[in-house]
């Protein structure tokens, strides 16, 4: 199934470049759990690994499946203004509905068959008698990946995405949102119409 999404070219949209750090943590941990998803960051994930007490590591194999796809709804679609990693974790509960949400769908069959083949059946099954023990243990897995390793990046990384920001920004001025998109995904199209994602 595709959507199609067409902005006007005489009104184009409002756009806001954002950066969720609780979004890149997950994205990080995500990469780190399954590195063939971006060869390229191998060094990374070498040192966010090396960093990883044994039982940590043990955890994010364990619990890797729920990373996504769907991942985790506070990870990929925080409200509000973006916030420091150890607060954004602080305010969500393991009790949190969209938290809560995210994790049924391995339960539903929401989520495809090939993701839940791959996921730890004793989890599955826990996940079906405790959703809170699940949600708790995932949470932690995020909170001892910041401690542990993502947090000696960040600074790093934060610095590489005002950069990737400001050239968004510069990109917006000189050409547009139909300039960003196309620059940034294969699947946007220009028309006379307006822009196609």
């Amino acid at each position: 199934m595709a959507i199609r999404i067409r902005f006007p070219a005489e009104d184009p949209p409002v756009v806001e470049l954002t950066s969720y750090p609780l979004t890149e943590l997950a994205l990080s941990l995500h990469t780190v759990a399954d590195p063939r998803m971006q060869p390229r960051l191998a060094p990374f994930v070498r040192r966010a690994r090396s960093r990883l007490p044994k039982q940590i590591s043990q955890d994010l194999s364990e619990l890797a499946f729920l990373l996504g796809p769907p991942a985790p709804a506070p990870f990929a679609f925080p409200e509000g203004p973006p916030v420091d990693v150890p607060q954004a974790l602080a305010a969500i509960s393991p009790r949190d509905e969209d938290f809560q949400w995210s994790l049924s769908m391995h339960v539903d069959g929401t989520v495809p068959e090939d993701v839940r083949r791959n996921g730890n059946s004793a989890v599955l099954d826990e996940l079906q008698r405790d959703p809170d023990a699940v949600a708790g243990r995932l949470l932690q897995l995020f909170r001892d990946y910041w401690t542990h390793a993502f947090s000696q990046e960040w600074a790093d990384v934060e610095a590489r995405l005002a950069l990737a920001r400001a050239e968004a920004e510069l990109q917006l001025v000189s050409g547009g949102i139909g300039s960003l998109l196309t620059s940034s995904t294969r699947r946007a199209r220009l028309s006379e119409g307006g822009i196609a994602v």
